[in-house]
Order: structure tokens, then sequence, then C-alpha cells
């Protein structure tokens, strides 16, 4: 007879109880025992009852026609075990008063109302499957944890395999993780000759503390080709180097392979086929792949659309999840991975955000940070700033489908999705006191959702997040779902729910609409209940936007930070929109926080890789700006250096004072003069009933407008992506892929908004696609725009779009224009500097690489206004206006010259020395004509006055571009140390959870026990086994985060000398 067992398998009934017979009839059970070392198998059997079908009378108030047939019951086989069933204990349970009151309808579909209407059916508690599972957690937990270690062979000092008597040690006791139940305590020996035939099993070593991961070919197990089972060959030959790898379903694989040389024998890669195995190569090959491995690969690629990459990089990552693990071309448990079984209240006390995988790199105090940062002096108080981004997106909806109820979800607030509950109520209560104030700056609202609500049937219109900007990782409690756009209520909440976990004096925050989320900000925070910014020390905030007047690339202290992270990091997870989208809330927040955790942990196995190959970057680029800005400075007059240093400082010091970074002359025809001119147009149209607008927050002016700035974001990225050559780093690649990820959502945003305002683009973008012309596989920046300068001829577009590009693309000219004489203005001062103070070769090669930049920029300002001008040609002929060609002529290749000085003569990229002095020969000095391009459009008061506001804007950058580098390559050194300062840490708190586990296991001593039945004796041990896997664990745990701190302490001893020159305190360059 089988023993009783409080956790036997239960079977419930799906339909309402039904009364039983006295008839019984025999269950036959199998009952598998393997705590005596073997698995054995017993045969039983127990009397249950047989049920008793009766038919259910139908309720008065249903409909007489319908037939109510019995439902068909389930055994519950528990019940006759031990008297428990699944939700109750003793007499009686919740499930059954489920039961009863749904009954009382007397359908199980729910009766009727007073009225007649159908009432919805209440839901018993066993049809929801996650809210008794989450009882069941804890022990779920302990489970996985006692698994960690030796379990019932814990005591056993013998291999446990029949017929071996070696004995056992730490260090000499091995177990296979593949073999699953039949997985035993082994010696060396029998392990080998067990997996003679698996060679691709993943086996572990008992160090006397936790199971570590050791291979078979460690172990000497030797596979050989050519032969038949275990016949040895005689002439053995090894694979090329002894390094063969083998790709297989459950990882990659380095083992030990011979091929047979015997006399007649076939090629190496015909015995490799012979042995299910495929060759990377017919030429000597090191590498394979299982023929079941190629199955997956397969059938994952024709269900789950996964490319080889992808499969290759998830392979690699199953072999080795740490990134301190090296193979030859080569999270899934969370409550354990962060130490919720060490918990004695369970993981219900685990803190909000407790579960998230931190970022190593930013400052974290108490873990990371040195005791006296509070303390340091000013000038390096941006070591210790914490950078942080807010961004949405509006691909991550989800439909109204299902709800908390039925799918509440694991991971309640415990990562970085905010706890739903809380979270609702705070929308509920502050959602009407807080106003949207309406944006009055290009927002970017055609990227910003296809209009604000997630369209009908969607209950999110998408995700917002507030994760680090320097290391593209997400916080904890920083993101969760939008309702209705991207409103201020939403974003403040994930902002000031994620700076809570590290109260630091100082946050550099970018958000691309800061420039207004930013004006009211603390006025909302006093509106909400007590946070961080209503406390006795609020942090001092720097708001930034990646571009324009708060630019990072201005402000003092943010190194090379762009801002632009949120974009990078969406990539991941906009994979999973389209199965997420169709999830109940819980399991979308449960599989979003699994993705966001997963690319975390990614992260932090890499940092210490990337932190290493951008510290070379900023090492070569610091002394690459630092000598451009101190030569630039050389060959200007001191008093104007000296003037444009004490402008810079103050304004660094206080935006409100004039930026030297823009030019005092002001154009007419600007971008954004040209913007309030037609949003004053829009305006008195609006007034006038005569608004065509069908966009709710995109109007025709800023339809066009998105249009030319994705043009132009396109023309750079091609730019970019044309100059990366042989030797471009993995850095330099990966940036540019970045930029065309995000320009690829942009462009897909804002074509939406044009199927609006130009309808007859649709069935033309949709014909290209068709007949080949254009392909989503092209590069981003070729996709064409169709807008209206290209389409005239063949689709006429609404009058009132033609003007507005005709207005912007009349400012696009005289921008080109004013770029292209500020480069010939800097091209002059550059060829002046270097006849009077390059020398040497070094000196002159170095000057030549930056003259070559000037000439790029002379050329892609050129090629731009060509460009431009064409455009103008074609929407002023539908125009009928002639009258800008005044004003912007052809721009020929004798144009392109400076106002009078003779070094452009000689720069010989538009016009060739010899051309130049035939033209001083018949021309002569006084004969010499200004090029057109200086004297048309607005440049200031006189030449000279032009001239000295371009040197000043280039050399304020060149100031700037020097400083930032520096204080990256510091910022580099300090995030080098954190990261190892956390990975220490982190191993001295599973060091911690392990002696404590350790230490109570050793006080359950068996002989000092004495229980008074063999269940106390059971539970006794079962503890006790728990105790040494809870152990174990965190002492793997540990060596992990000891690995990986030491593997970063290399990296970072390989380059800080360099980057950090000891002994050298922090100061910037000044020259003045």
């Amino acid at each position: 007879m089988a023993p009783k067992r409080k956790d036997a398998f239960q079977l419930r009934d799906v339909a309402p109880k039904l009364p039983h017979t006295s008839g019984t009839h025999q269950h036959s059970l199998t009952v598998y025992d393997d705590r005596s070392g073997k698995i054995t198998a017993t045969q039983s059997s127990i009397p249950v009852p047989a049920p008793h079908r009766e038919p259910v009378s139908q309720p008065a108030s249903g409909p007489a026609s319908q037939l109510q047939l019995p439902d068909v019951s389930i055994l519950d086989v528990s019940s006759e075990l031990d008297g428990d069933s699944l939700g109750q204990e003793g007499e009686g349970s919740e499930n059954d008063k489920d039961s009863e009151t749904d009954d009382e309808s007397g359908s199980d579909e729910g009766g009727n109302d007073e009225k007649g209407k159908k009432k919805k059916r209440k839901k018993r508690k066993r049809e929801l499957p996650l809210i008794t599972f989450m009882d069941r957690i804890d022990d779920i937990v302990s489970e996985l944890l006692r698994l960690e270690g030796p379990g019932f062979y814990e005591d056993r000092s013998q291999c446990s395999l029949e017929g071996c008597s070696n004995l056992l040690s730490p260090g000499k006791s091995y177990r296979c993780t593949d073999c699953g139940p039949a997985a035993s305590l082994l010696c060396k020996a029998c392990i080998v000759k067990e997996h003679r035939f698996r060679p691709f099993d993943r086996p572990e070593v008992w160090t006397g503390s936790y199971f570590a991961r050791t291979t078979l070919k460690r172990l000497g197990l030797r596979v050989q080709l050519g032969h038949v089972g275990t016949s040895q060959c005689p002439l053995p030959q090894q694979a090329w180097r002894d390094e063969f790898v083998v790709v297989a379903p459950n990882g990659v694989h380095e083992i030990g392979l011979d091929f047979c040389s015997c006399p007649g024998s076939p090629d190496h890669v015909v015995q490799l086929l012979r042995a299910r195995l495929f060759p990377a190569t017919v030429k000597r090959p090191k590498t394979a792949a299982t023929f079941g491995a190629l199955k997956l690969l397969q059938m994952l690629t024709f269900t789950a659309k996964i490319s080889c990459q992808e499969f290759t990089r998830a392979m690699d990552r199953l072999t080795g999840n740490t990134g301190t693990e090296s193979y030859p071309n080569r999270q899934t448990r969370l409550m354990k991975r962060f130490a919720r079984g060490y918990d004695p209240a369970g993981w219900r006390a685990t803190a909000s955000g407790a579960c998230a995988v931190i970022c190593p790199a930013c400052p974290h105090p108490n873990i990371n940070l040195p005791a006296n940062w509070m303390e340091i002096r000013q000038k390096e108080l941006f070591l210790y700033w914490l950078f942080v981004a807010l961004d949405a997106n509006f691909r991550l909806k989800r439909k109204n489908v299902s709800s908390d109820l039925l799918d509440p979800g694991m991971i309640q607030g415990f990562c970085y999705i905010l706890e739903d509950s809380p979270f609702r109520e705070y929308l509920l209560k502050y959602t009407e006191k807080i106003l949207q104030d309406k944006s009055t700056c290009n927002d970017h609202d055609a990227i910003k959702s296809s209009s604000l609500r997630g369209g009908k049937g969607f209950c999110a219109s998408g995700m917002g997040i507030a994760q680090c900007s320097r290391h593209d990782m997400k916080r904890p409690t920083g993101m969760g779902d939008l309702q209705k756009g991207e409103r201020y209520v939403n974003m403040d909440r994930f902002f000031l729910s994620t700076i809570e976990h590290d109260l630091l004096r100082k946050l550099i925050v970018s958000y691309d609409i800061a420039c207004q989320w930013h004006l009211k900000l603390m006025e909302r925070c006093n509106e909400y209940d007590p946070n961080v910014m209503t406390s006795k020390s609020p942090p001092e905030i720097t708001f930034l936007v990646p571009k324009v007047k708060y630019s990072f690339n201005y402000t003092p202290g943010v190194g090379r930070t762009d801002g632009e992270a949120p974009e990078r990091g969406w990539a991941a997870s906009n994979d999973l929109a389209y199965s997420t989208r169709e999830m109940g809330p819980g399991s979308r927040r449960d599989t979003l926080d699994d993705c966001f955790g997963d690319n975390n942990w990614v992260k932090v196995t890499h940092l210490a890789n990337d932190l290493h190959e951008k510290s070379v970057e900023a090492v070569t680029q610091r002394a690459a700006q630092v000598l451009a800005f101190r030569e630039f400075d050389s060959a200007l007059p001191a008093k104007w250096t000296t003037a444009w240093t004490g402008m810079v400082q103050k304004w660094e010091a206080n935006p409100r004072c004039q930026n030297p970074y823009q030019s005092e002359a002001k154009s007419q025809l600007s971008y954004g003069a040209v913007r309030l001119a037609l949003a004053e147009e829009d305006k008195e149209a609006l007034g006038k009933g005569e608004d065509v607008t069908v966009h709710d927050d995109v109007s025709p002016s800023m339809f066009i407008f998105q249009g030319l700035e994705i043009e132009d974001s396109q023309r750079l990225l091609d730019i970019d992506a044309k100059s990366l050559g042989p030797h471009s780093t993995d850095l330099q690649r990966a940036r540019v892929l970045e930029r065309g990820n995000l320009l690829r959502r942009k462009y897909n945003a804002w074509t939406a908004i044009q199927d609006l305002y130009m309808p007859s683009i649709a069935p033309l973008r949709k014909s290209q696609i068709e007949k080949g012309v254009v392909s989503e596989n092209d590069p981003v920046q070729t996709w064409p725009l169709y807008l209206p300068s290209a389409n005239i001829s063949s689709i006429p577009a609404q009058r009132r779009l033609v003007r507005y590009e005709f207005r912007f693309r009349l400012a696009q000219a005289d921008s080109a224009l004013t770029d292209l004489r500020a480069h010939l203005i800097l091209r002059s001062q550059m060829y002046h500097s270097k006849k009077i103070f390059t020398h040497g070769t070094h000196a002159i090669t170095r000057s030549h690489g930056l003259l070559q930049e000037v000439e790029k920029k002379i050329r892609n300002d050129t090629a731009l206004y060509n460009h431009v001008r064409q455009c103008l040609v074609t929407l002023g002929a539908v125009l009928q206006n002639k009258e800008w060609e005044v004003l912007f002529l052809p721009l020929e290749k004798n144009d392109i010259r400076g106002m009078t000085s003779e070094y452009d003569e000689q720069a010989g990229v538009y016009g060739a020395k010899s051309q130049a002095k035939d033209r001083e020969k018949v021309l002569g000095h006084g004969k010499r004509a200004v090029s057109w391009i200086w004297r048309t459009g607005e440049i200031g008061k006189s030449i000279d006055d032009a001239s000295q506001s371009v040197l000043r804007i280039e050399w304020c950058k060149a100031r700037a571009r020097a400083h930032r580098w520096q204080e990256e390559c510091h910022l580099l050194g300090e995030e080098m140390r954190r990261t190892i300062e956390t990975f220490r840490w982190e191993k001295s708190q599973w060091l911690r959870r392990a002696e404590v586990a350790a230490s109570e296991a050793e006080a359950m001593d068996p002989k000092s026990h004495n229980h008074d039945s063999a269940t106390a004796s059971a539970q006794f041990n079962d503890l006790r086994i728990l105790l040494r896997g809870k152990a174990a664990y965190a002492y793997r745990q540990a060596d992990i985060r000891h690995q990986m701190a030491e593997h970063a302490q290399k990296k970072r001893h390989s380059i800080i000398d360099k980057l950090v020159p000891p002994d050298t305190p922090f100061t910037l360059l000044e020259l003045h």
C-alpha cells in the first residue's frame, strides 16, 4: 500500500459536487522511491467511490425547452488519501462554499436576476489557478533551493553506482543535471562511464560548498568516431588542437573528439555525419551541430521567426550566463535568484523593486560609493551624479482582455513595473487634479503615438519609463502603463518612484519634452503624497534634452552621455509587442518584467568589457580633442579667446545669459521664424473656420516640418554609415545601428500621419514595395518620404502642403548656406594656423586630417544646398513663384570659396591650385570677385563680425568637446570602480546568506535529535537538506560575483592609468 503523503497529487471536480454512491472500485497506483539511492517502483491500489450521476433539474426561471445535462465528475483521489482537498482544511472549504453559492442559481452558467437578465457567474477559487498557485510559492522556492545541494546523497561517502566502492569527497563527487530523476552522486570514473553515449550532458562537481560546472572533457571522456559501440580505435586522431565544439539543444559543448585514421576509413566530414553531427566546414572541421540542434533551429525559425544569430546567442547564454566564461567560437527563477528563499517571511515580504537587476556602474549609496563621497570637492561631484532618462513607448499596448482578478500576475511590483493596485489608486486620486499643459514646442507628436489613445479595445496605450541613461538599464519600479498618451501624472509617478531607491545629491534628467515637463514639476510634486522632491533634502536636478539649448554636448559634468538610452532600450521589448498586447494584465507585466530583467543581466555580464571598450575610445578621443582645441586656440587672437572663455563660463553658470554657441545674427528665414509664422496662419484659419487639420495633435505645417526632420536624420545617418570602414569598432557600428533603429520607428510613426494628410501616397508606397523598388530590408536612410516636392509630377498634393514645404525649404536653403559659410571661414583659419604654427611630420599629418574633416563638411553642405534648391525649383513652379531665385543662385564649384583669403584658394577641393593660380594671373588681385554666397542672407553687421561669430562658435564647440571627453575618462574610471564594488558587495551578501544557512544546517545534527515519529524525522531531514541547498546556491552565487569582480578588476587594471593618471587631481583644460 502506498504511504500517505500530504503532498499527494490531487484531482479536483470541475463541476459542482455530486452525491456519491456507496459503491467503490479499485484505482491502480505506481509509487516511485529514490531515497535508497536506487529508483524503485511499487504497484498498489486504493478503493475510491464510484461517481453517481443525477440529472440536474431545470431552474424555474430558465427556458422550459432547454435540457440541462449533468457534468462529468473527475475523481477526488486526495480526499481518500488524507481527507484534505485543494483549498480546504477540515470540514468544508471555500471552494465548496463557492460551489453551493453557484448551485443556488440552478445552473453552472449563472441564473437570471429579477429583471430576467443573465447574471455573471461568480468565479470559484479553483478556476483562478494563479491565486491557488501563489499559496505554494514558498514551497516551490524551497524545493528549487533544495536541489542546489547534495539532497538525499549528503551523507553518502561512497559512489552511488552499484558495484563501485570508490569514496566520495569534495572535488571528487559528481552529478549530471541532464540525467533527470536518475541523477546520482558518482565518482569520476563512474560518471564518465555512464556518459559514454551521452557526451553532451552537463556534469557538476561538488566543491564542498556548492556544485560547480565542469565538462565531460575535463573529466576525461573521449568521443571516438568511425567505430561502433565501445570498441577502441587503434589509430585515433585528435581534432585540430583538441578544440572541438558541438552545438546541441542544451547548449554549446567543448568535447574531446577523436577521428578514426584506420586504413580505408572515411574522411572527417563523413565520420561526423555518421555520428549525426553536421560540420561547420568541410576543411579541417572544428565545430559541428547535432541533428537535433539543427531541427530545433528549423522549427524555431518557422514558428518563432528567430534568426540563426539569435539562436546561436541563446545557445551561448544557455551554456554560460555570467559573462566570465569563454568557449571557442561560440533568469529564469526570479525569486530564487534574488534570495527570496532566505527570508523567513517568504516571498510576500519582498520589497518594491527588490528583485530588479540593478546597474552596477550607477551610484548606489551604502553599496559602491566611498564613505566620504558627500565631502568630495566641488569639481569632482559630477562623478556621483545619477543619470535618469524618461521616455514612452506606444508599441507596448494592451487590449482590454481579462482582468487583474483572473490574471493577477506573480511579480507584483518586485522588479521594474509598478505594482498595479497602488498605481491605479494613485491615478484615480490625481488624474483629475493634475492638468496636462498644452505643449508649445515640437515634442515629436508624430512619434508619441498614433493619436494619444491606444485605440478602440485597448486599455493601455503604451508604457512609460524612467531608466538609467548612462548604461541603458531599467531601474527598479521605474515604469508602468500609459492610458492616454504621455500624461505628466503617469510620467511623474515613474520618475518619483524610481529615484527613491538611490538618494543622491544631484540628478541629470533627460526627456525629449523636458523643456515643458519640468516647468511645473515641483508644483505637481507638492500635490502628490510626500515624496523625494518634497523631503527636507530634495536632490538638485538638471533637465536636458538630447538636442538644442538643453544639449548634453554643452553641459558640464555629463561626459559623453547622449540621453538616448531609452530609445535604444525598447528594441528587445518591442519584439514582444504583438504577443503581450493579447495577454491579461498580470501575464503581460510578468512577461515584460522578465524581458527587462534579462536585458539588464545581459548588460551586467558585458559591462566590464563595454566600459573597457569605451575607455579605450575615450583615452584616444581625449588626446585628440584636447590637442585640436589647443591648436585652434593658438591660431586665434588671445583677446578674443579670453573674452570667449569668460562668456562661456558665465553661460555654464547661468544658462539665461547669452548663449555663446549661437550666432547673434538673426535670419528671417530660420526654421523657428517659419514655424512661428505658419502657426499664426493655422491659428487664423482656425478662427475663421477654415481649418483643414485631420489629426488632433499634428497640424499640416507640423507634419511637413517633422518630415523634413526625418529627411535630415536620414542624410546624417547615411553620412555616418558610409564613414564606417573595415577598422571601425563594434561600438561605432552599434551606435549607427541604434540610430537606424530609432529612425525606423520615427519613420513608421510619421507615415501613419502622412496617410491622413496625403492619402494618395499609401497606394504608391504599397506599389513600390510590391514591385521591389523599395524594400523593408533596405537601409532606413534610403526609404523614400514622398514629400510634396518628390511627387508633384505624378501625384499632386494639396496646395497648402506645397506652400508649407516651400516655406520650410527656403529656411533650409538659408541654413545650408550659413553652415557652408561657417565651414569656409573655419577652413581659412585652419590653413592660416597650419602655415604659421604647424611643423614636423606628425603635426602636419594631424593638421591635414582635421582639414579633411572640414572639407567633408563643406561637401555635405554643398550637397544639401543643391538638393534643397532642386526642391525649391519644383515647388516654385507649382506656386508660380520665382522671386526666391534672386536670393538662392545655383551653386557652382567656383562659388565655394572664402571671402578674400588666399588659403581657401589652396584647398584644392573644388578647384585645384593650378586653377587658382591661373585665375589670379588672369584677374589679378584688383579684379578678384567675392563669391555670391557672401552677399546673400543675414550674416551680421559686417564680414568681420560674421567671421568672429563663426569662429567663436567653433572655438566654444572645440572647448566643449575637449571638456566632455576629459569628463568621460574620469566618469568611466569611477564607473569601473563602482562596478567592481557592486559585485563585491553582492558577493558579501550571498556569503552572509550561505553562512547562515550552513550554520543552521550544521546545528541540525541527526544524532543529537530524537524524534517521536517517522514523520517528524522525515521533516527534520527535509529541513536539513533544504538548508544545505540554500547554502550551496548562495555559495555558487557568491562565486559568480567573485569571478565577475575579478574579471572587471582585470579590465580596469589594464586601462586605468591611461584613463585617470594617478596622483593627478581632476581639472578641466582652460587656456585663458
